[in-house]
């Protein structure tokens, strides 16, 4: 964005782009089917807290995948979290694989 220039997000949502795009990081390819993986995304304008609780049953989350570009207080946050709410789920934590375009993940607990 150039300097001094402001994001105009109402116009980006009346844009083609703004259309596709929500529907877009909603949707997986076909590609990824056999990952048997649920996207939760959730937008409140109302609040400004930045974690929002969901009621789920205990074994609605059996993993966590922590990408490469977490930070360190994102990635204690969300491991403490889910190690109260889901005490059985699985902790992955994402490394750039060297020499390869690829992520490779560790068992955390």
């Amino acid at each position: 964005m150039a300097a001094g220039k402001e994001f105009n997000t109402e116009a980006w949502r009346q844009s083609k782009f703004g259309e596709i795009m929500p529907l877009m990081i909603r949707t997986k390819s076909l590609v990824w089917i056999a990952e048997n993986e649920w996207r939760l995304m959730w937008h409140n304008d109302e609040t400004s807290l930045n974690i929002q609780r969901l009621a789920l049953l205990d074994d609605t989350i059996v993993g966590l995948y922590l990408g490469c570009r977490v930070s360190d207080s994102a990635k204690q946050n969300m491991t403490s979290q889910l190690k109260r709410s889901f005490p059985n789920a699985f902790i992955y934590d994402g490394k750039k694989s060297a020499g390869e375009f690829a992520v490779k993940f560790d068992l955390l607990k």
